[in-house]
């Protein structure tokens, strides 16, 4: 996940119907993915009805794929949420500071990992 910090992240709204985007890592501390978060943003919610949540990242040639099941959180720390600033110019351009309500960190608390390639397919309980 280091070497492809995109991935797509799979969510479920209200109604159980699955909603997956596009999302960029920012870091991993203590076992945790941090990522940015828009209040605004239907994920947010989502997260917050359901914290259950699948994450798909593939090397470019497709030659492993890494499936992560886990629980998202919301982080509200400021100390965090300067990080991701720190980390990401985009997160200045975007929300000015760390303090703008509509900005939040998130982070995945992974349970369980699915590595798969052409030569190998294991489940990692995390």
């Amino acid at each position: 996940m280091k070497q492809n910090r995109i991935g797509y992240l799979a969510t479920t709204d209200a109604e159980g119907k699955p909603h997956v985007r596009v999302i960029g890592l920012n870091f991993i501390d203590d076992g945790k993915l941090y990522y940015a978060l828009a209040t605004t943003k239907g994920m947010y919610e989502q997260i917050q009805n359901n914290p259950e949540i699948e994450l798909a990242v593939s090397q470019p040639d497709f030659s492993k794929v890494i499936r992560v099941h886990g629980k998202a959180f919301i982080d509200d720390h400021m100390e965090i949420k300067q990080k991701l600033f720190d980390y990401s110019p985009t997160l200045k351009n975007l929300y000015k500071s760390p303090d703008n309500p509509i900005f939040k960190a998130m982070y995945i608390q992974p349970e369980t990992a699915r590595i798969w390639s052409f030569t190998e397919d294991r489940t990692l309980q995390l």
